[in-house]
């Protein structure tokens, strides 16, 4: 088997950071095409509001020609107290509203003096009713008034769910919410919804506050006055909440499944570690130790110990530093040699072993000679040599061992730079 030093491997912390970094890429990445949903549905609720808005534009327009300028018409041959004997014009403006079942409630006519020259609209909330007031003037003197009423339930029927009609003062004139009542304030409700809707200068325009967002079109009615058809949108109406619970679940399953699959990793490098002589990147004694009792008599393996000729001298004359170089040189010639279901260890300080899967006896000796005289030839300074015991394992790795380091010591005999199998 071909080994690799191996690097330290990251700490803990740095893993948890980097699941941490992970499990909010997830939740982006899910709350981006979440956006564009929430965008697109406000796009689709704002085109309906718009509707209901023109045809409530419409309706009010009704009233402002009927009610504005009709009237001056109106009143010549009225009589007190609701008697209508009038005019040619006067039954066309009565017809007019009769034909408008939809937004009239009733009308009549009087002699007494309003408050003002001007329309007034008066909001009835336990009615649900707005009452209009007209006056008739001549020569800025009111002959008479106009007074009609209109049924909220009528005028909005047309009114989706959650749309609320509301005055230039906030006043809640008409809605469909469960949890809003007529008459309440929008501004005392949702304070900063009311006052962004305040201060925007757009005919239509969308506010949002927390988890609420406002779709808002302003609309003129009697007398310069003007009312807000609002549609409330809550973000649970968007999206469900339980798609939340799935996406932070599922970022929750994938972050923590990284961050398993990352201790993992890091325990087998740490195990890789604590097996991995760190000078050579071979495979250690412990690691020896942990694959002997797992090793079974089988001929196709044969075992070599190599050891590096007068290593001593090497230290001695040079230095540690360049003996461990030399150490490293003789650990890359192994590594190069080693094939499937090889494996290469150092177990002592210039002591290399070697376990081959090979064909044949003659497979093997020629292969240890191989490394051999690999390790003469190399062009590095200083030049070294090993000497090396080889045996087959056809009984306990143990015994295979102290024959091959007996075959070992022979060669160091004879004079070293060789190979006894």
């Amino acid at each position: 088997m071909l080994t690799h030093p191996t690097t330290v491997s990251r700490s803990s912390a740095n893993i948890e950071l980097k699941c941490l970094i992970a499990t909010l890429l997830i939740i982006f990445v899910f709350n981006t095409p979440i956006s564009f949903l929430k965008s697109s549905k406000l796009r689709g609720m704002e085109s309906n509001l718009s509707l209901s808005a023109t045809v409530l534009n419409e309706r009010f327009n009704i009233l402002r020609y009927l009610i504005v300028q009709t009237p001056y018409q109106c009143s010549l041959n009225l009589s007190v107290h609701s008697s209508f004997n009038g005019t040619e014009h006067l039954f066309g403006f009565i017809e007019g509203i009769q034909r408008n079942k939809v937004i009239h409630q009733n009308q009549s006519c009087s002699k007494e003096t309003p408050s003002t020259l001007s329309v007034s609209t008066l909001y009835i909330p336990n009615l649900n009713k707005i009452k209009i007031i007209q006056p008739e003037c001549i020569d800025q003197r009111v002959q008479s008034t106009l007074s009609m009423t209109l049924n909220l339930e009528r005028l909005m029927s047309f009114r989706q769910n959650d749309v609320v009609l509301a005055n230039f003062e906030g006043h809640v004139m008409s809605h469909k919410r469960t949890e809003m009542l007529s008459g309440i304030s929008l501004k005392r409700q949702y304070p900063k919804l009311w006052e962004s809707i305040t201060v925007a200068q757009k005919s239509s325009f969308s506010v949002s506050d927390n988890n609420v967002t406002a779709l808002v079109h302003r609309i003129e009615f009697i007398g310069g006055q003007h009312f807000y058809l609002i549609k409330i949108v809550n973000d649970d109406d968007l999206i469900p909440p339980y798609f939340y619970i799935v996406i932070v679940l599922l970022s929750l399953f994938l972050g923590g499944g990284y961050y398993l699959s990352q201790l993992l990793k890091e325990k087998n490098t740490l195990k890789k570690l604590s097996y991995t002589d760190q000078l050579s990147g071979l495979h250690n004694r412990h690691y020896l130790s942990e694959i002997s009792r797992r090793l079974a008599c089988d001929k196709r393996y044969h075992l070599c110990i190599f050891d590096i000729d007068h290593f001593k001298r090497v230290n001695d004359k040079y230095g540690h530093d360049i003996g461990d170089q030399v150490i490293k040189r003789v650990a890359d010639v192994l590594k190069s040699q080693m094939k499937m279901g090889d494996m290469a260890f150092r177990i002592g300080g210039e002591e290399f072993l070697v376990i081959m899967k090979v064909d044949s006896r003659e497979v093997a000796i020629h292969r240890v000679e191989r490394i051999r005289k690999m390790v003469q030839e190399l062009p590095q300074k200083p030049s070294v040599s090993i000497s090396g015991g080889l045996c087959c394992i056809n009984r306990p790795i143990e015994e295979v061992i102290k024959c091959a380091d007996a075959q070992l010591y022979q060669a160091k005999q004879s004079g070293r730079n060789i190979i006894v199998c």
